[in-house]
């Protein structure tokens, strides 16, 4: 087994660990924050039904045009504040936030932290 299956293998048991602990719900969706090389992309789930209520990434046209770089926590505001606006639409104000892999800090909890800033309940 190489130095890749054992940080794969890893990060599988890290994102495992994380999803025994939370569950989303439609009244109370588990937000995933997936970070990339490049990209930022956070989805609300109902996992009793398994389908995505609401899908924001760093892709979109509004987000695209305000910065160049696409990771940085510049755009974590930014792109909780069009994720914010998509959960007023779909009525939802409590989440349930699944990191995942990730460590709560940096770009992930300055997003976590602008979403309560703007009212939403974890």
């Amino acid at each position: 087994m190489g130095v890749l299956e054992k940080k794969i293998k890893r990060n599988e048991r890290r994102i495992k660990r994380v999803r025994r602990k939370i569950n989303g719900t439609k009244q109370r969706p588990r937000v995933a924050i997936t970070q990339t090389n490049k990209h930022l992309y956070v989805q609300a789930i109902d996992d009793t039904t398994g389908k995505t209520l609401v899908f924001q990434s760093t892709l979109s046209k509004e987000i695209k045009t305000k910065t160049k770089s696409k990771k940085s926590i510049q755009v974590a505001l930014d792109l909780a504040e069009k994720f914010y606006e998509k959960l007023g639409s779909a009525k939802i104000d409590t989440i349930v936030l699944d990191r995942r892999n990730k460590q709560f800090h940096g770009v992930i909890k300055s997003f976590s932290d602008k979403l309560r800033e703007k009212g939403v309940k974890f």
